[in-house]
């Protein structure tokens, strides 16, 4: 029966940019769920709390923003870089922040999401509060890409291919290990379970997931 259901929406969800004639809200609620798939890893299997998941999503989008308009990257890198990028700066924040437990977690990395959009307000580089403008379109071997229904497809696929990623590594024996983490940390430990390295994965694949959505999403 789950099987069928999940069919069902993927072939609901194939047809829908078909359909409609504006897909901004399609793209953002797909680029919502791909950040939410993310935090559930997180948050749900690892049972670990964060209220700062923006933080990576503006790392995505900065990338590109930054590395189109002033550096001058083409789009498709930088798109490709950002979740590599969010993913990396989940792993350097993480590796302090993670020492924490609890609502001392949360608001940690709260603070992390406080502290970024700070200097996106003040930094002339990030747009100093007024914004990047003049971001290209996405192009793909000199083909600009000006159909939103691409879009939505992208948006899509890394929907898909992050569901199947969290899909298989729930199920891995390294999946058993972070679900163990949320029932009780020492006792994980005591089975063998690398308690920080374990967050840490699981923190920048959902700070991967966050910054390919911010990428797309600007």
């Amino acid at each position: 029966m789950t099987r069928i259901v999940i069919a069902l929406a993927a072939v609901a969800a194939a047809i829908a940019p078909l359909l409609l004639t504006d897909q901004t809200f399609f793209v953002q609620t797909a680029l919502t769920a791909l950040v939410v798939t993310g935090l559930s890893l997180f948050m749900g299997y690892a049972g670990q709390a964060s209220l700062g998941q923006g933080a990576f999503v503006a790392v995505g989008g900065l990338t590109v923003a930054v590395g189109t308009v002033t550096l001058g990257i083409p789009p498709l890198v930088a798109l490709v870089a950002a979740p590599v990028l969010g993913a990396l700066v989940a792993t350097l924040v993480g590796w302090p922040l993670l020492r924490l437990r609890g609502h001392y977690l949360a608001f940690g990395s709260l603070a992390v999401l406080l502290i970024i959009q700070t200097v996106m307000a003040t930094a002339p580089l990030f747009g100093a509060g007024v914004g990047i403008f003049g971001i290209p379109p996405l192009s793909v071997a000199g083909l600009v890409v000006t159909d939103q229904r691409v879009y939505s497809y992208v948006a899509l696929a890394a929907l898909a291919a992050a569901l199947l990623v969290c899909h298989n590594l729930v199920r891995s024996r390294f999946g058993r290990g972070i679900r163990a983490l949320a029932g009780s940390e020492s006792a994980a430990a005591s089975s063998g379970v690398p308690i920080l390295r374990s967050k840490l994965t699981v923190f920048a694949v959902a700070g991967g997931f966050a910054g390919f959505a911010g990428a797309l999403g600007c």
